[in-house]
């Protein structure tokens, strides 16, 4: 019955985008954004936040992304998915693209003809679910053109790397792979909507996280950080945010070992592991999933965690 919900789902949407639809521009700081607008929504596929984390930017901070003004940004086709594994279920909200460059945001709004005041609108931020390591911010699931039309509310989904090359880490060090790669994303791409949703009709201020699964850990992990607290105002935790523990950098140490292994690398050699294609990171990282050993059932649950 799910299964068929899904592909009702992804049908209506396929349908809402292929069917004629009428372009919209917004104006930001950063230049002008070219959506369209369908029979119940404003759309905007593809936001990019962040400078893609690619070569020396992989497993590094995000960087903000520059202005791209004069040029318009076209942002009417989603983005590829982060890389991860390319067997999920259900099929149907799984991606079939990927890239590295994957740090984009989706933004659905009201249509205008709805809205009885100038008012601006209330934010929700979505931060998807997946184990940390699936899923992305366009699947069928994530459409949100009747949710944002009906409730008058600015709807937003974002994405973050996943599995290794979000959340590996080797150290403290300078010349350690840090972690928290994944959840530093979604902070940059929580304050993007700050500084740029006016421009949507949202309200900066009164913006809500909500996340379910790895979702709820994220929106729990921003609730409790002290500079976060400015950032939004609400949060809905759709699932027990600290049911499954958190990593250690003691913990990534045997993945460490493992991916050195796989990659023909050696241990901690962060230059090499830069040098390896995506691929071969997310075929490692499949085969390290199946390695590790530990008494803490719950890691096999959710292998790369913050």
């Amino acid at each position: 019955m799910m299964i068929s919900a899904f592909y009702w789902i992804a049908l209506t949407c396929c349908c809402q985008i292929i069917s004629g639809n009428e372009p919209v521009i917004v104006h930001t700081n950063l230049g002008d954004i070219q959506g369209y607008q369908t029979d119940m929504s404003r759309v905007f596929y593809g936001i990019p936040f962040a400078q893609p984390p690619v070569d020396t930017l992989r497993w590094q901070p995000p960087v903000p992304i520059g202005e791209w003004a004069p040029q318009v940004l076209n942002a009417t086709t989603p983005a590829p998915a982060c890389p991860q594994s390319p067997s999920c279920t259900p099929s149907i909200i799984c991606p079939t693209v990927f890239s590295e460059d994957c740090l984009y945001l989706n933004v659905f709004t009201p249509l205008l003809s709805n809205l009885s005041s100038t008012a601006l609108l209330p934010v929700m931020i979505f931060i998807t679910g997946g184990n940390f390591q699936s899923y992305f911010a366009s699947g069928p699931v994530y459409q949100a053109e009747r949710f944002a039309n009906t409730n008058n509310v600015i709807c937003v989904f974002i994405q973050y790397r996943l599995g290794i090359l979000g959340f590996f880490a080797t150290g403290r060090g300078p010349n350690d792979i840090k972690g928290n790669y994944g959840i530093l994303d979604q902070r940059l791409a929580i304050a993007w909507v700050k500084a740029n949703i006016a421009a949507f009709g949202g309200n900066p201020d009164q913006i809500t996280l909500l996340g379910q699964s790895a979702g709820a850990q994220s929106v729990a992990l921003h609730y409790v950080t002290s500079e976060m607290q400015s950032s939004f105002k609400g949060a809905i935790i759709q699932s027990s945010p600290m049911s499954i523990p958190f990593r250690t950098y003691a913990q990534y140490k045997i993945p460490g070992i493992l991916l050195a292994k796989e990659l023909h690398c050696g241990i901690c050699d962060i230059t090499c592991f830069r040098r390896a294609s995506y691929q071969d990171i997310i075929a490692a990282q499949m085969i390290i999933n199946t390695n590790i050993t530990s008494l803490k059932i719950l890691l096999f649950f959710e292998p790369w965690t913050p």
